[in-house]
């Protein structure tokens, strides 16, 4: 079994102790532990791992100044760094940590099965990663076993070196070929058993000519047999004169096994590299449901319009690979940015726009993939030139990326998002032929509106959370970090999920004088309250959905009615604290649901 080292980074010992009883559960994985940055550097200076979970605020040198050493370092730079983290608050941290090099953020206190999936996922892409490095390594063995005898004339023809495997072509050992005349060993008779006198050998004739010379020739070996031989000789002029002569040579007979061998290998390395990729989209399959179907969506958009414009079968092929293949970057995309369940920041916008380039290097970087990577890179720009990443316009944008470019932006349109109701065939069509000669290709749109007026409404793509697993990795939004009860922001989305109505019951509690109490006691003991609070509130209410609504305030949604009991709580939970419970009664909610399909 493979197995692949993690390096934890804290200062906390408990931190640790908890990261490495909980990466235990993976069996691959092997865990080492650093209090402190220097301790972490100094033991990369020794050993290599292959994942990196550091912690951010840490003393003497913090996790931002470790990350920049380890990017820095030749050896180390190719590491991959997941910050663990209190003080992910705000845009600047995030843009500082993906600015060092970090692949992803994890904030504490840290949910384990999210934690675990995650270094499962890299796991995953890190063996695909060994499986491809290990056939490349099988490559350049065949390649050097396949190589070309070599060996090396004075100027009286006598071999002064010969390598292994001209020997083993010849049949002959080291100790009979050195200083003997090449000619009089192996080059002193054709095929048919006529001599070949040394005037005539136009190997030796070298010396002469001073002219390289290809061509094929015929080579005795020890056991007699006189095979055919390809032979490149050149040579070696100091001064004028002729100080060696350096004659390579293939056995012609092994050359149609070697080209056969060859295009074997090649095809391995690339149905392994399909492998590669195709683990990466199940990767971002499993991380994001929308990019699943909607790759494959617009895959079969790309193909339908092609055969419409009369495209070439061997482009549509292309097209059809470039767009099954065009969101395969986002496997770099933080979950932070590409689950949000509600519109990006203009910052989370600039970092989600880095798929296009990771997806480029990605496929660019074998060569049977470097047609899709050339196409799917412009699956961003727009017509008049207003996209991204280099605002190409018009015609420098080539067709089948216009097809593509239309192809993505009708799915997008009418297929459910989080935060936005999916449009009908008719109004995206519409949309699209507002947008002709703006976002999208004329020639395009009018073979949209020619075939896709009759297309049927695509199938209900659900974004919501649907197993505990799921909604612990989307809980990063919906949660509070602190209580672990949902947001407020996101109550009409986990309304919609979890009620059956759309106008449940409701109550709110205020704490009132919780403020004097955070003075009194401090904010620590402050946040030990609020959650004792909240977790007697979900022991209690299990049926109710309850929403942290801002710091001393709750609300609980059901659909039957709620009786709370302001005596039990107070004597339970508030006794003695000096904060009084005020309950703002039941009516049922007005409904204000946005209309989304989650």
């Amino acid at each position: 079994m493979d197995s692949y080292t993690i390096l934890c980074v804290d200062d906390k010992e408990a931190n640790l102790y908890a990261l490495e009883q909980l990466l235990k559960n993976i069996p691959e994985v092997s865990v080492v532990l650093a209090k402190s940055g220097f301790e972490a550097l100094n033991f990369l200076l020794k050993k290599s791992v292959d994942l990196i979970l550091l912690d951010i605020q840490m003393p003497e040198m913090d996790g931002y100044e470790v990350a920049t050493l380890v990017k820095s370092n030749q050896l180390t730079k190719e590491i991959p760094i997941v910050f663990l983290t209190a003080v992910f608050k705000s845009d600047e941290f995030k843009a500082k940590g993906f600015e060092v090099g970090a692949i992803d953020y994890l904030t504490k206190p840290i949910d384990d099965n999210q934690l675990l999936n995650k270094i499962k996922l890299y796991i995953k892409v890190l063996k695909e990663r060994d499986k491809a490095i290990f056939l490349q390594h099988e490559y350049q063995n065949m390649t050097d076993f396949m190589g070309e005898g070599l060996y090396v004339l004075d100027t009286n023809g006598h071999i002064v070196y010969i390598n292994q495997a001209g020997l083993n072509v010849l049949g002959f050992s080291l100790k009979e070929m050195l200083g003997k005349n090449a000619h009089e060993m192996i080059h002193y008779k054709d095929k048919f058993e006529n001599p070949i006198l040394l005037k005539e050998c136009r190997i030796h004739n070298i010396f002469e000519t001073k002219a390289p010379y290809i061509g094929q020739e015929n080579f005795v070996k020890k056991d007699g047999t006189i095979i055919d031989i390809l032979v490149s000789a050149t040579p070696i002029v100091e001064k004028g004169k002729i100080i060696k002569v350096i004659v390579l040579f293939q056995d012609v007979s092994k050359i149609v096994e070697q080209e056969r061998r060859l295009l074997e290998l090649e095809m391995q390395k690339s149905q392994n590299y399909q492998e590669f990729i195709s683990s990466l989209v199940t990767i971002i399959e499993k991380r994001d449901t929308y990019t699943a179907g909607h790759s494959q969506r617009v895959a079969q958009y790309c193909e339908m319009i092609a055969r419409h414009l009369g495209i070439e079968e061997s482009e549509i092929e292309l097209l059809v690979n470039s767009a099954k293949l065009h969101d395969i970057g986002k496997i770099s995309t933080p979950d932070s940015i590409l689950l949000k369940p509600s519109k990006l920041t203009e910052l989370e916008y600039e970092l989600i726009k880095d798929h296009l380039k990771s997806g480029y290097d990605i496929l660019s970087s074998v060569g049977s993939y470097k047609d899709v990577a050339e196409l799917m890179k412009y699956h961003h720009e727009r017509y008049d030139g207003s996209g991204y990443p280099n605002g190409f316009k018009g015609d420098e944008i080539p067709l089948l990326a216009h097809i593509m470019i239309v192809a993505d932006s009708f799915d997008a349109m009418t297929t459910d998002r989080i935060y936005k109701q999916r449009k009908s065939v008719k109004e995206a069509i519409l949309e699209i032929q507002n947008s002709s000669k703006i976002e999208f290709h004329p020639l395009v749109v009018k073979a949209v509106v020619e075939i896709f007026s009759d297309l049927k409404e695509v199938s209900y793509t659900p974004q919501m959370p649907t197993t505990e697993l799921e909604m612990h990795r989307f809980s990063y939004y919906f949660k509070d970090k602190l209580t672990d009860l949902f947001l407020i922001e996101y109550q009409y989305l986990v309304q919609k999920l979890f009620l059956k109505s759309e106008n449940p019951y409701k109550k709110i509690i205020r704490l009132v004088n919780f403020g004097n109490y955070n003075k009194l006691f401090g904010w620590q003991e402050g946040d030990k309250l609020l959650i004792l609070f909240a977790q007697y509130l979900k022991n209690l209410y299990h049926d109710c959905i309850i929403f942290r609504i801002e710091g001393d305030d709750f609300m609980l949604l059901s659909d039957s009615e709620i009786y709370i009991d302001i005596d039990s709580i107070a004597k339970e939970i508030f006794q003695d604290s000096g904060i009084t419970i005020f309950i703002e009664d039941g009516v049922k909610v007005t409904s204000e649901l946005e209309q989304i399909n989650v």
